[in-house]
């Protein structure tokens, strides 16, 4: 007999460990993409965040406004 806690204690476990293992990836792209962008001196304009902050927002249906605090907020943290 399986209890149902111990199903829910399994696929929190399970999900946990995918979530911080995606994070990891995650993480560590974004770490070599910053290194790479600063050995090829890759610099990127205004304008082309503020495109693809819109395409953002077009994409989730949401205010140009939102979207670029959100962002902001995360670069904070």
């Amino acid at each position: 007999m399986v209890w149902i806690c111990e199903v829910d204690d399994n696929f929190i476990q399970m999900a946990y460990g995918n979530m911080r293992t995606q994070a990891e990836r995650d993480v560590r792209g974004a770490m070599l993409l910053d290194q790479v962008a600063e050995m090829e001196k890759i610099e990127i304009s205004d304008a082309e965040i503020d495109e693809e902050i819109g395409k953002l927002a077009e994409y989730y249906r949401a205010p140009v406004e939102e979207i670029r605090s959100s962002i902001e907020k995360r670069r904070r943290n």
